[in-house]
């Protein structure tokens, strides 16, 4: 009788480390922000964003801009006083392509953040001032292609002369 009664002990610890692995599985990243504040888990949603093949839809492209290399570095981040908006800046590394154009960056990045459902994530894009410049640059890109002077005078911005005079 005693190692039947040995056997369930077991099996009732062994249940109870997983039920625990469980938890801080699925609720890491909450027990992390409860823990160390806000800027602890925006800064690793950054980091986990450093993968290959991370994909940015860029506005007016036919695809979306695509990593092989997407690195964040020196981040700091502020927090608004209502404690539901932050905004995270960092310096990016970045080099992938946008169909068949290379794209290659190293320069700062600012990510606004929203809190929704209790997790902290990117309003617009992990990246939205490269996906801007990218969506600029292809702009102009087109209008070339297409032969459309217009268009390339409302990108030069107001008055049409690139901000001389």
């Amino acid at each position: 009788m005693r190692r039947s009664e040995d056997w369930g002990r077991l099996g009732g610890i062994g249940i109870a480390v997983l039920a625990a692995a469980c938890v801080l599985l699925f609720l890491g990243s909450r027990l992390l922000g409860a823990a160390a504040g806000p800027e602890a888990e925006i800064i690793t949603t950054l980091k986990q964003a450093e993968h290959d093949g991370v994909s940015l839809p860029v506005p007016g492209a036919q695809a979306p801009l695509v990593s092989r290399k997407l690195q964040y570095a020196r981040i700091s981040v502020s927090v608004a006083p209502d404690g539901q908006r932050a905004e995270a800046f960092a310096t990016l590394d970045f080099e992938g392509a946008l169909g068949a154009t290379t794209v290659s960056t190293a320069g700062v990045e600012a990510v606004a953040f929203t809190r929704a459902s209790g997790r902290w994530k990117p309003t617009s894009s992990v990246a939205p001032r490269l996906v801007a410049v990218v969506a600029a640059l292809e702009a102009r890109r087109q209008a070339l292609a297409q032969g459309r002077p217009e268009a390339l005078s409302l990108l030069a911005g107001p008055g049409g002369d690139g901000g001389a005079g």
